[in-house]
């Protein structure tokens, strides 16, 4: 019997992290519709500012403000990493990623 309440017991929480996942998959999904610069801009806009090679790019919402986050390789291997405005296409943020 208690075997049976574990199983179901981690079938319960694999399917409400399931559920948290795709929430909040849904939610990022819904942000970026509203964006008025879209991915491809952005890198255009991020490359234009830092020559380079991309090497990610990402949505993300910060202190309430939607941005994309372009990190760009250089010819001297520093990588780049720019917040670019997803309304406006401000760059908002350049500094090289440490990480």
């Amino acid at each position: 019997m208690k075997k049976i309440q574990t199983i179901i017991a981690t079938t319960l929480i694999g399917t409400a992290f399931a559920i948290g996942s795709l929430t909040a998959q849904a939610n990022e999904e819904l942000l970026v519709n509203k964006a008025s610069i879209t991915i491809d801009q952005a890198i255009a806009i991020a490359v234009k500012t830092v020559p380079g090679t991309v090497v990610s790019a990402g949505f993300d919402k910060e202190n309430g403000q939607l941005l994309w986050e372009v990190e760009v390789l250089t010819a001297d291997q520093k990588v780049m990493e720019l917040d670019i405005d997803a309304n406006d296409g401000k760059v908002l943020k350049q500094k090289e990623d440490m990480d």
